[in-house]
């Protein structure tokens, strides 16, 4: 694997993979990422990123990549991130028997690959995963987008910014538990801690299609998408999928007891 990109949008889209933030445990929020390790895959013109545990999967999209040679390696998300910190404007990496960064200005970093993903079963599972599918143009009948034997039979289209607002609203309750609820035409997102605490937003979408349903999750989403269009997809008590058009999340759902 050998590129040219970029090292401030490497590193942005590198600090947005990990899904660093609070996240709901034992009736509150605790500081809590990701996995400390991504799988980073060079395919045609395009470079992804991907990452994931037990309760959540996602992937990110990287364009305007100089491809020289394709291929793919795992890699530590904070040790990395410490190497970009020396670099500047358009670097090289190049992937032989350890991780090289180079650039004609600075100079050249290396560091270790890692063996394996810790877990390599769910980032294989995302990248094998219908991407271009996961996101509705909003203008046409859908067919729904299944995950594993699931069907998603609800999707809607927002945009974040509408989003921006609640979402502070319900981090203010700090239960880091996101309930989103489509009804009849009606979209809301809320976060309750108890009858006298509570955070509920309706939110303008764009289109919708499908059957009223509700799911809730926990942890940080917003954050991993730019101001722009997003696409989601979901069913009662069952996985959401969040996406937009180079990048998605899937959040298993969370559910008491």
């Amino acid at each position: 694997m050998h590129i040219v990109i970029d090292s401030t949008k490497l590193t942005k889209e590198l600090e947005r993979i990990r899904l660093k933030g609070k996240y709901f445990s034992s009736g509150g929020a605790k500081n809590d990422s990701l996995t400390d390790a991504a799988v980073m895959v060079v395919e045609g013109d395009d470079l992804f990123i991907y990452n994931g545990n037990h309760i959540c999967m996602c992937y990110i999209k990287i364009t305007g990549v100089t491809v020289i040679d394709e291929g793919e390696m795992t890699f530590e998300i904070s040790r990395l991130l410490s190497h970009l910190k020396v670099f500047k404007g358009s670097i090289n990496i190049q992937v032989t028997d350890k991780i090289s960064i180079q650039s004609n200005s600075i100079g050249q970093s290396a560091l270790p690959l890692l063996l394996n993903h810790p877990n390599p079963a769910i980032v294989a599972r995302i990248q094998d995963f219908d991407k271009d599918g996961m996101v509705w143009e909003g203008t046409t009948d859908e067919e729904t987008y299944t995950i594993g034997k699931t069907k998603l039979n609800t999707v809607l289209n927002v945009s974040s910014l509408h989003l921006e607002a609640p979402v502070k609203g319900c981090d203010n309750i700090n239960m880091v538990k996101y309930k989103f609820d489509m009804g009849d035409g009606t979209f809301n997102i809320s976060t309750v801690s108890n009858p006298t605490d509570f955070f509920i937003s309706e939110i303008r979408t764009s289109a919708w299609q499908g059957e009223p349903a509700t799911v809730e999750f926990s942890g940080p989403f917003l954050s991993f998408f730019d101001m722009e269009e997003m696409t989601i997809r979901m069913r009662d008590d069952s996985p959401v999928i969040i996406a937009s058009e180079d990048r998605a999340i899937i959040k298993a759902p969370f559910i008491e007891g």
